[in-house]
């Protein structure tokens, strides 16, 4: 695996299970993928990915190899990627659960984030000038809800989308759910502060040369200080103002480093700063819109029973017919390898194979041969992210270009 660039965006968010908190990252793809400078990637739409990683008491968090193989491949797609760690998992807090079910509404509490993330950055991008979509509708946003091994477990149990976005809708101030939409709000903020620094150091021609001539990331770590939930409503204000300084401190390092004037700091920076999170608070109150969203599965070494149904229990049990019949309607890609010891080979193949003739060309599933669980086998990472890549690009990508304007990637 090649150098990964480093996320974006380091921070924690709280669960709406409980509040746990969990670690976070962002990867924005590289230069000139989401730069101004290159507005027909903006005109087709949003692309974005979520990566779950394996069962947190093996020693699965957000750092495993195959997660960072699959966020390395998805970024060179131009797919603006998200990490987390589920509760009990690398520094998030809280424990494991039996049902799964506390872990599902991690999963649901992270893409609630992800998504409103790329919407809000598309809400400013459609008003740039010259970076409108092709066509007459909104940009869509193309997300993809994937997951490696445990974390492609847990994604097979996500509601629709709808329903993972509805606790977000109007959220009551103080709540997890609010905490979620204001994180998002600051960190897209942020990321179009960081643009155009990096479009006015390029005008004044004195930005530092990069070697990999990728936009220099806004590597920002806010919060890491779960608070009580009786605690949460009275903390948000005080966390609101952390954001916005941790904000305020990257501006001014990304100026110094592109050798930009330094901005006075007048006497009425509070006011600013209250500003920013009553701007925050009203944005909240505009759901995304679901009819511009669409969504696809990534499984890679899914789990079947009966391992599975040891992992979620009762929540397991509840799979059936409906769970299947939308990844079969989905766009939906499965890889596996035909040495995997957690899953029975036959099994697996009879189980996409019966997706897939219930689906048609939405269904896809590829087997790579010589392939573990763990894609330690040589080449077999290769082939993995091949396989992903070749997919997100004609199915992701491929989907937002030809629905705004008939621009083909292919």
């Amino acid at each position: 695996m090649t150098d990964l660039p480093q996320p974006s965006f380091t921070f924690t968010i709280p669960s709406i299970h409980g509040g746990a908190e969990l670690d976070c990252r962002i990867y924005n793809p590289p230069n000139p993928a989401f730069s101004l400078d290159n507005s027909p990637a903006i005109r087709g739409g949003l692309g974005g990915a979520i990566v779950a990683h394996p069962y947190a008491p093996l020693g699965g968090c957000y750092d495993d190899s195959v997660v960072l193989s699959l966020v390395e491949k998805l970024l060179k797609q131009k797919l603006v990627v998200g990490t987390f760690n589920f509760r009990g998992a690398g520094t998030s807090k809280g424990s494991t659960s039996w049902t799964a079910k506390a872990e599902l509404n991690d999963y649901i509490s992270f893409a609630g984030l992800f998504i409103h993330y790329l919407h809000n950055i598309r809400t400013h991008l459609s008003s740039t000038p010259g970076l409108q979509c092709s066509s007459n509708a909104p940009c869509p946003i193309s997300v993809i809800l994937g997951g490696y091994s445990y974390g492609s477990l847990v994604a097979t149990h996500l509601p629709p989308t709808t329903q993972i976005l509805s606790p977000f809708s109007h959220p009551a101030t103080g709540t997890a759910a609010a905490e979620i939409r204001l994180r998002a709000h600051h960190l897209s903020s942020s990321w179009l502060v960081d643009l155009q620094l990096h479009k006015g150091a390029k005008t004044q021609a004195s930005r530092p040369p990069s070697p990999s001539g990728t936009l220099y990331p806004v590597t920002i770590k806010i919060g890491g200080d779960e608070s009580a939930r009786r605690s949460r409503q009275l903390s948000r204000e005080g966390n609101g103002r952390s954001i916005d300084n941790s904000i305020k401190r990257s501006m001014e390092r990304s100026r110094r480093r592109f050798g930009l004037p330094q901005r006075s700091c007048s006497s009425g920076g509070g006011h600013g700063e209250t500003a920013m999170r009553e701007d925050a608070q009203r944005n909240m109150l505009h759901p995304v819109n679901i009819h511009d969203l669409r969504t696809a599965y990534l499984l890679v070494s899914p789990l079947l029973p009966p391992l599975s149904s040891l992992l979620t229990l009762s929540a397991g049990q509840r799979r059936g017919r409906a769970w299947e019949g939308r990844l079969a309607e989905m766009q939906t890609l499965v890889v596996f390898g035909n040495r995997d010891m957690f899953t029975d080979q036959r099994k697996l193949r009879r189980w996409v194979e019966g997706l897939k003739e219930g689906a048609g060309p939405s269904f896809r599933f590829s087997e790579v041969p010589g392939a573990g669980h763990f894609w330690k086998e040589e080449g077999v990472e290769e082939r993995l992210k091949a396989v992903v890549g070749e997919w997100a690009e004609e199915i992701i990508l491929g989907s937002l270009y030809d629905a705004n304007g008939g621009l083909d990637m292919r």
